[in-house]
C-alpha cells in the first residue's frame, strides 16, 4: 500500500511539473545540472524512487548501494510526463548510505526512499539552484576529515555560513579559507535562493553534502572512506583499486620484450602493415613502452611512462605479428585504474561548481578509448568490474552537456559509443546518437542551419576539423546517417572558403573565424578526411595524394633511434594511422569531386545569411556577413593591430565581416581575407595617435543583399563615431566596390584607410601603380593598380595608394594595398571611394 501511495504521489509530481507541495525547507523537487543524494539507512527494507519532472527533461539517473556498487542505470529521454525510477534494495538492505545520482538538462527531481529516510544533497561539478527560496534555508554539511582549503559564490541569493564559534566569512574572490584545522567539523548553512535560472550558489575544493540536521551529515560523513593504511578516498571503489594495486608484484608485471624483425614475415602477411609501423606506428613505440613503464609497486610512478591506449590495443589485437596478444592484462589495468583514484566526489577530477566540461570531453575520449579496446580481452572480472565502473562515471555525469565550442563537446558521442562497445549498455548508444543529432540537425543546432558548429559562438575553419574527424571517427564506428550528413553540410560550406591556385595548391580566408586562425586547408586533426574520402565527394575533393615511399619492412621494423614522444601519445587517436588507415583501411578518394568553385562556373548561394557566395565565369567571390557573437564578448576585441608574437594557431586576430575571397581562374585568390592581425582583413582601418587601430565594429554590423550586390554598414571599433556603408556590386569580370565613410563627431586620426589584403604569387611578384598615365612600381596618386599583369584595381577617382604591412603565414605571402582616406575630419564629413577589381 505504500508503495503503491508513493509512487502516485511521485507520479502526480511529475505531470504537475514544477510545483512544491508545502514551503519546508529541504523539500523537493530540486533542480541542477547535476545532483547527487545521500539516503541513510539503518537497516531493513529500502526501495528508492526518483520522479524525473518535466516533458523535456532528459537525464542519465543512477542508484548505488550501501557499497556504492551500480544497481540501476537509466537513460530518461524526454517524454510526455517525465520518468519515475525505483530500485528495491531489498528486505534486508544492509545499514549505510545509499546514492542516487542524477545528471541532465530541462528537469527536476524528486527522490523517496520506502520507508521514509532521511538525505543530504550534493550539487555535482555545477552550481545549486532551487525551486522554493526557502528550500535550502537551513542546512547541515560536513568539512571532509582531509579537506584543506574551501570556497563558495552566490549568485543573486542571500548565503550565511557558520561554525560552532560563529559565522564565517567569505573569502576574498578568488581566494579560499584554510579549513585543515576543521576536518570532521558540522557547518551550517543558511541560503535564500530565489526559484530562478540566475540565482545560485557554488561550492569549491570540498564536496558539500547539504543536509536537513547535523546527524544526517555526521552519518553520511562528507561521503569519505577509508583505507586500512589511512589513505582517504572519495568513492568505495576507490579503495578496492586501491588494494588491488597493492598486491601486485613486479615479478608478475614483467613481459618479455620480442625483437619485432622477428616476426617480419607475420608482418608481411598483414595486408596492412604500414598502418601499425613507422613514424605514427603503434608497433613501432609498443617495445619502448613497455621498456619505460615503471612497473615497481613502490614506486610514487607506478605505471605511468604508457599510452595506456596503446597497450589495450595490442593486448587484444589477435594477430599472428603481435606477440604480446593477452599478455599486457595488468601493465593495462595498472595506469587505467590508477588513474581513476584522483576522481572526486562528484564524478570528475575537480571539485568545482563548474559544469564546463569540454577539457573533461577531450581528455576522456582516450580513456573511453580504452575500455572499449581492452575491455573484452581482460579475464581478472573484479579488476574488469573496478574499471568499468570507474570509467563510466565521468561520462554518466556529463550526460549531455556541448560547449560554446564544439570541438570538445564532439568528444562525447564517440566517447558514449566507445562505452556501448565495451560495456554494451544500449542506452549509451542511444546516448551517442541524441547528442550526435543534437549537433548536427538544423533543427536542433541553429549553427547547423547555415552549416557549421561554433567555435566561441561562431564559424571557426580549423577547429571545425577537429570536430568533423571526431565525428567521422564516430560515423564510421556506428554507421549514424545523421552524423554522415552533418558532414556532408559541413564540408559543404567550409569547401566554399576554400580555392584553388595556379600550381595545384589550395588556400582559404579565415576573416570570420571566431577561436583560430587556421585556415580550412589547414584543419586540425585533418578534418577526417581520410575517414570520408572514399563516402562523400566533399571530403574527396580534400584529398591529399600519397607522395611518400613507404620504407622496406625491415627499415620499419628497425627499432627507431629517436622516440617522437609526440607519437607515443597520439598514435592511437583518430587521426593516426592505426584508426584511420588499419582499423579502417583508407579509401581512394570519389573520382570526379571538385571545390564548389571548379564544379560550376555560376551560382549565387546563401548560407543562412551568414555567408554568401557568388560564382560567375571568370571568378568567385565568397563574403562572410555573420553576426553570432554575443555582445557581452565585445570585451574581447583587439586593440592592437597584432597579437604578441606567437605560433600558436588558436592565437587569432579578430574575425569581421566582409569580403573573405575574390578569386579570378587565371590568378587564383586575389583577395584573402585573413584574421591574422589588422593588416589581412579588406575593410576600413584608421591608426590612432596611441598605436592602437580602429576597424569594423563586428557587433554593429548590418547587412543587405541580393542577387548581385551586398550592403554592408558599421561603425569602428575605438572610433564609434566614424560610420561607413560599403556597396559590393558583381561586374561581367569582377566586382566594383562603393565605400562611404561619414563622420558624426571630430576625428583626428594618425591615418585612416581602406585596405585590401592581396595574395602574391611566385617568388617575384609585381604591383604597379598607374601614376599619370604611366605604369610604376613607386607608390602614389595613381588611377589604378596592376599585380602580376593579371588582376587591377581601378579608382573612378585617382587616390593616393601605399603598400603597408605584409604578412607570411602557412605558405601565403599577402600584402596590404592601403588606399589613404585623409587623417583629420570633421562632424559632418563624408568621405567616398569606388573602385572595380577586374581579372584579365
Amino acid at each position: 500500500m505504500l508503495k503503491n501511495l508513493t509512487y502516485s504521489l511521485l507520479l502526480a509530481l511529475c505531470l504537475g511539473g514544477v510545483a512544491r507541495l508545502g514551503a519546508a525547507p529541504f523539500q523537493g523537487p530540486f533542480r541542477s545540472e547535476a545532483l547527487v543524494f545521500y539516503f541513510t539507512h539503518d537497516g531493513g527494507p529500502l526501495q528508492l524512487q526518483a520522479a524525473i519532472i518535466g516533458d523535456q527533461a532528459a537525464a542519465v539517473v543512477r542508484f548505488f548501494d550501501v557499497q556504492e556498487n551500480l544497481r540501476l542505470w537509466q537513460y530518461c529521454r524526454p517524454q510526455s510526463g517525465g520518468h519515475v525510477l525505483s530500485c528495491d534494495f531489498g528486505a534486508d538492505a544492509p545499514a549505510g548510505i545509499y546514492q542516487v545520482r542524477v545528471s541532465g538538462k530541462d528537469y527536476q527531481i524528486n527522490p523517496q526512499a520506502m520507508p521514509a529516510k532521511p538525505f543530504g544533497v550534493m550539487p555535482a561539478s555545477c552550481r545549486l539552484y532551487s525551486t522554493a527560496a526557502d528550500q535550502f534555508s537551513e542546512t547541515f554539511f560536513m568539512i571532509p576529515r582531509n579537506a584543506e582549503k574551501f570556497s563558495w559564490s552566490a549568485l543573486g541569493c542571500q548565503h550565511t555560513i557558520s561554525r560552532d564559534a560563529g559565522q564565517v566569512a567569505p573569502p576574498a574572490d578568488g581566494d579560499s579559507l584554510d579549513v585543515s584545522a576543521h576536518q570532521g567539523e558540522i557547518w551550517s548553512g543558511r541560503f535564500t535562493i530565489p526559484p530562478n535560472n540566475y540565482s545560485c550558489l557554488g561550492f569549491e575544493h570540498i564536496p558539500v553534502i547539504l543536509c536537513p540536521d547535523q546527524e544526517t551529515a555526521r552519518q553520511i560523513n562528507a561521503s569519505l572512506v577509508q583505507t586500512a593504511d589511512g589513505q582517504y578516498f572519495p568513492h568505495q571503489f576507490q579503495v578496492r583499486i586501491y588494494n588491488w594495486l597493492e598486491q601486485q608484484k613486479t615479478a608478475d608485471l614483467t613481459v618479455p620484450i620480442v625483437d619485432l624483425r622477428q616476426l617480419a614475415e607475420q608482418f608481411a602477411a598483414e595486408p596492412n602493415y604500414q598502418a601499425l609501423l613507422g613514424h605514427w606506428g603503434i608497433f613501432t613505440y609498443i617495445n619502448h613502452v613497455l621498456e619505460s613503464q615503471d612497473i615497481d609497486p613502490a614506486s610514487e610512478q607506478f605505471g605511468a611512462n604508457a599510452n595506456t591506449a596503446m597497450l589495450a590495443i595490442v593486448n587484444s589485437l589477435d594477430k599472428p605479428f603481435n606477440p604480446y596478444f593477452g599478455k599486457l592484462e595488468k601493465r593495462l589495468l595498472i595506469p587505467a585504474l590508477s588513474h581513476l583514484l584522483t576522481l572526486q566526489e562528484n564524478d570528475s577530477f575537480r571539485e568545482t561548481s563548474s559544469n564546463y566540461n569540454g577539457v573533461w570531453a577531450m581528455n576522456y575520449l582516450s580513456t573511453a578509448q580504452q575500455l572499449a579496446e581492452g575491455y573484452h580481452q581482460i579475464r581478472d572480472q573484479k579488476a574488469l568490474a573496478l574499471w568499468r565502473d570507474g570509467v563510466r562515471r565521468i561520462a554518466d555525469r556529463f550526460s549531455m552537456f556541448r560547449v560554446s565550442c564544439e570541438n570538445q563537446s564532439a568528444h562525447w558521442p564517440l566517447a558514449y559509443y566507445y562505452l556501448y562497445q565495451g560495456i554494451g549498455e544500449p542506452g549509451y548508444q542511444q546516448l551517442a546518437k541524441d547528442f550526435i543529432a543534437g549537433l548536427c540537425l538544423p533543427e536542433c543546432n541553429p549553427f547547423m542551419q547555415t552549416g557549421y558548429q561554433q567555435e566561441a559562438y561562431g564559424p571557426d575553419a580549423s577547429y571545425q576539423g577537429l570536430s568533423t574527424c571526431i565525428q567521422a571517427a564516430y560515423y564510421r564506428l556506428s554507421n549514424d546517417t545523421v552524423a554522415r550528413d552533418g558532414l556532408q553540410r559541413i564540408f559543404n560550406l567550409f569547401n566554399h572558403t576554400v580555392v584553388p591556385e595556379p600550381d595545384g595548391s589550395k588556400v582559404g580566408a579565415t576573416n570570420f573565424s571566431h577561436r583560430t586562425k587556421m585556415p580550412w586547408t589547414h584543419t586540425q586533426y585533418g578534418a577526417g578526411i581520410p575517414l570520408l574520402q572514399g563516402i562523400l565527394p566533399e571530403a574527396a575533393c580534400l584529398a591529399q595524394p600519397n607522395t611518400g615511399e613507404t620504407p622496406p619492412l625491415a627499415t620499419l621494423l628497425t627499432p627507431p633511434n629517436d622516440i617522437y614522444r609526440p607519437a607515443i601519445g597520439y598514435s592511437t587517436s583518430t587521426f593516426a594511422p592505426f584508426f584511420n588507415a588499419y582499423r579502417f583501411p583508407t579509401q581512394p578518394p570519389l573520382p570526379g569531386a571538385k571545390l564548389p568553385v571548379q564544379a560550376e562556373n555560376n551560382f549565387t548561394r546563401n548560407f543562412n545569411n551568414e555567408f554568401l557566395a557568388w560564382r560567375r565565369p571568370g571568378f568567385y567571390a565568397l563574403a562572410y556577413v555573420g553576426k553570432t557573437a554575443g555582445a557581452w564578448t565585445r570585451a574581447r576585441a583587439p586593440k592592437l593591430p597584432e597579437n604578441p608574437p606567437t605560433t600558436a594557431a588558436s592565437t587569432r586576430w579578430h574575425q569581421t565581416q566582409g569580403l573573405s575571397i575574390l578569386w579570378f581562374e587565371k590568378y587564383g585568390a586575389f583577395i584573402l581575407g585573413q584574421n591574422w592581425n589588422a593588416y589581412t582583413g579588406q575593410f576600413l582601418r584608421a591608426e590612432l595617435p596611441n598605436g592602437g587601430c580602429a576597424y569594423p565594429d563586428y557587433w554593429e554590423h548590418a547587412s543587405e543583399h541580393a542577387e548581385q550586390r551586398l550592403r554592408l554598414q558599421g561603425k569602428l571599433i575605438q572610433a564609434e563615431t566614424c560610420r561607413f556603408t560599403r556597396e559590393l556590386s558583381l561586374l561581367p569580370n569582377g566586382l566594383q566596390q562603393r565605400l562611404t565613410v561619414t563622420f558624426d563627431d571630430d576625428n583626428q586620426f594618425a591615418a585612416l584607410y581602406e585596405q585590401l589584403p592581396i595574395l602574391l604569387k611566385g617568388d617575384q611578384p609585381t604591383i604597379e601603380f598607374l601614376v599619370d598615365g604611366t605604369w610604376q612600381r613607386t607608390p602614389g596618386k595613381c588611377q589604378a593598380v596592376r599585380v602580376n599583369n593579371s588582376v587591377t584595381v581601378t579608382f573612378t577617382q585617382p587616390q593616393t595608394c601605399s603598400l603597408g604591412q605584409e604578412t607570411a603565414l602557412y605558405n601565403q605571402r599577402l600584402a596590404c594595398l592601403l588606399i589613404h582616406l585623409g587623417s583629420a575630419f570633421k562632424a559632418g564629413d563624408t568621405v567616398s571611394i569606388t573602385y572595380d577589381i577586374t581579372g584579365e
